[in-house]
């Protein structure tokens, strides 16, 4: 069962928070308050800013204005992809 979209907006809500405090990039927020880099099924343990699947997914979120949506469509889309979930 996949996780419920708000769990993804808390998550953005926080990294949001973060960047006010540490003045770093919504992205490396991202990257280091959330749990996304493995929530997105990114395979490797490293939290690399540059793997590809990552940089793919900031791509996406950067083109909307709805982080949330997109972050929740793009788990699902990976979720369904790694045979977890069925539609």
């Amino acid at each position: 069962m996949p996780y419920p979209i708000k769990y993804f907006d808390i998550q953005i809500i926080f990294a949001k928070k973060a960047t006010e405090i540490t003045e770093e990039p919504l992205d490396a927020s991202l990257l280091m308050y959330t749990g996304f880099y493995k929530e997105l099924k990114i395979q490797d343990w490293d939290f690399d800013k540059d793997n590809p699947e990552w940089k793919r997914y900031l791509s996406r979120i950067h083109i909307k204005d709805v982080i949330t949506q997109e972050t929740y469509e793009y788990y699902l889309e990976q979720v369904k992809k790694c045979g977890e979930i069925r539609r």
